[in-house]
């Protein structure tokens, strides 16, 4: 589960600065989808109306009421990129206040990132669970969806793997963030990157143990590591702290034990404001 911010908008009483604006931003969506949909087997007439439909409801929903569900099998990290470009772009033209507009993308590993991207947004207030309606896309039609039983699977998973051990090491040079992840066998890792503020994302990958990714750090970024058994007959995941790392940094080392029982309150939580109880 993938949380990508767009943000909202109020329409204007202006015609031309709507029109001028859905034109823009059907031209992000739509171009976009013929550049970089690899699937040659999709018809054309589906992929026009896949965008036309996934256009109409990010740029025209109330994101206080109403938060997209995508599937990850059908091209899902895309379309939420491009959805939530879209709603940025639109937002670009609007003098209202910014607020965030959830975009999910389901996959069957590490929800848990997203899930703590949820989380976070819930607490600061930018997000109220118990008035928003979870609509996941498929087949040409928006359903109700309930993410509830993913939230209960995980705090299952997590109390499986109790606190973990985890080292992580971090080095920033010319514009890139490379990593080193312990323990180097029998996990699966995903990060989040929270930058102090976000505009169309926060940033959520799934990582090797090693490797790089280009980041202009020009301000202060949290980084927390999740990392989930790849053995299916012990399935556990854990989540590290945010580990902080400053703009010139250009090395940081933390090891030190996952707080499983922490995890699992901020998911019981999200549970508890799902059904408008906290």
């Amino acid at each position: 589960m993938t949380i990508w911010i767009a943000t909202t908008f109020q329409p204007s009483t202006s015609n031309s600065f709507y029109s001028s604006a859905k034109i823009i931003c059907a031209t992000v969506l739509i171009i976009s989808s013929f550049i970089c949909q690899t699937d040659e087997s999709k018809n054309l007439d589906g992929i026009i109306e896949y965008s036309e439909d996934i256009y109409r409801f990010v740029v025209e929903s109330d994101s206080s009421k109403k938060a997209l569900v995508l599937d990850s099998d059908i091209n899902g990290e895309y379309w939420a990129f491009v959805s939530a470009s879209a709603r940025h772009a639109r937002d670009f033209f609007s003098d209202e206040p910014i607020q965030p507009m959830v975009i999910l993308t389901i996959s069957k590993v590490n929800d848990i990132s997203g899930l703590m991207v949820l989380d976070e947004l819930v607490r600061n207030k930018k997000f109220d669970l118990s008035s928003v309606q979870f609509k996941h896309y498929r087949e040409g039609s928006f359903e109700s969806f309930d993410i509830r039983p993913i939230i209960r699977t995980l705090i299952g998973t997590v109390e499986a793997g109790g606190d973990q051990t985890i080292k992580v090491k971090l080095n920033y040079e010319d514009g890139v963030l490379s990593w080193d992840l312990y323990p180097k066998e029998g996990v699966t890792y995903s990060a989040v990157l929270w930058p102090e503020k976000p505009s169309i994302r926060f940033y959520i990958m799934d990582m090797d143990e090693s490797g790089s990714y280009p980041w202009n750090i020009d301000r202060k970024v949290d980084i927390s590591i999740s990392f989930q058994s790849v053995d299916a007959r012990f399935d556990w995941v854990s989540v590290s702290p945010k580990i902080i790392f400053y703009p010139r940094q250009e090395e940081r080392i933390w090891e030190g034990k996952t707080d499983a029982a922490l995890v699992m309150k901020r998911l019981n939580t999200l549970l508890l404001r799902l059904e408008g109880k906290d």
